[in-house]
């Protein structure tokens, strides 16, 4: 069975490879018809040929490509994952959605309150994880204790600056450190250091020596960078509800959680915690995640 995916190239190639690497009855095949006129083609030149097609990002306006797949009535799935919600969200309110996509597919996101914002656009959406991680766990004693944030660039207010500066100001003597931003135009304090851009390797070394890692982004999916630190054994603080994760919003309720999490890690005498690296052992290993996902997409190739 050929298996037609299109969407966010990131995730999408990632997924694809993937779903190659463990299913040996079935093919998988990225199309780039974001961004390609070229693999446009290839999509519709390879669509009659295929049973489901995996929409890899919630669509709610027009698609040529989608138009095709309805008109050849083939089997879709759609991953919802962010800010296509948002979208989906903002133009169901405004009366202006494309819901000849949406009514025609079979919805999945892979978290709980992506879900509970869709209820009303996909009621039948349910909660399917496509992200995983292997790690080994991290034993290693931290010399000092010091928070750790992504922030994308020109993005920081998004990803909770204000907030996190303003923990940082209470915690003076605490160094705090901010990935993905350079930190310019932004007024900042001493203890704040803008890494900007680095390699996947460093972010993975600043996590195995940072024991906190805070995520206070205004809006998100199931952050893969949470399910990293998780993996890392730290302790998480994100402005989503998640049982291995402690919970803040605001700067004033960040800096209260950042006293107990930092008093909570002195305890255990500055070790990694072992019970978020077994939960990401658990539950975002490969074999388990993808195989997951194989059943669900042929269980919906097999259903009348």
């Amino acid at each position: 069975m050929l298996v037609l995916v299109n969407g966010l190239p990131l995730f999408s190639k990632r997924l694809v490879k993937d779903l190659n690497s463990l299913d040996k009855k079935n093919t998988y095949f990225f199309a780039d018809t974001y961004y390609s006129s070229w693999q446009k083609i290839r999509f519709l030149l390879l669509l009659p040929f295929c049973k489901i097609v995996i929409s890899f990002n919630g669509v709610s306006d027009q698609s040529g490509s989608l138009n095709w797949v309805l008109r050849f009535k083939k089997k879709m799935m759609m991953q919802w994952q962010g800010t296509d919600v948002l979208l989906a969200v903002e133009r169901f309110k405004m009366g202006s959605i494309q819901k000849k996509y949406i009514d025609n597919a079979i919805h999945f996101t892979d978290a709980p309150w992506l879900k509970d914002e869709l209820k009303e656009i996909a009621p039948n959406i349910r909660i399917l994880n496509f992200k995983h991680l292997e790690f080994q766990q991290n034993s290693t004693q931290y010399k000092n204790q010091s928070v750790l944030s992504y922030m994308g660039k020109g993005r920081e207010n998004f990803y909770g600056f204000q907030a996190f500066k303003y923990a940082a100001e209470k915690f003076p003597t605490v160094a705090f450190h901010i990935i993905g931003s350079d930190g310019k135009g932004l007024e900042s304090l001493p203890n704040i250091t803008f890494h900007g851009w680095v390699s996947e390797d460093q972010v993975k070394r600043m996590m195995i020596e940072t024991p906190i890692f805070v995520r206070l982004v205004e809006h998100d999916g199931n952050s893969i960078s949470v399910i990293e630190a998780l993996g890392n054994g730290c302790e998480v603080i994100w402005s989503y509800p998640n049982e291995n994760c402690f919970l803040a919003k605001t700067g004033n309720e960040l800096a209260q959680v950042l006293k107990d999490v930092m008093l909570l890690v002195e305890n255990r005498n500055n070790l990694p915690n072992e019970e978020n690296y077994l939960f990401v052992k658990e539950n975002y290993q490969k074999e388990y995640v993808i195989g997951n996902y194989i059943k669900e997409i042929n269980e919906f190739a097999n259903k009348k």
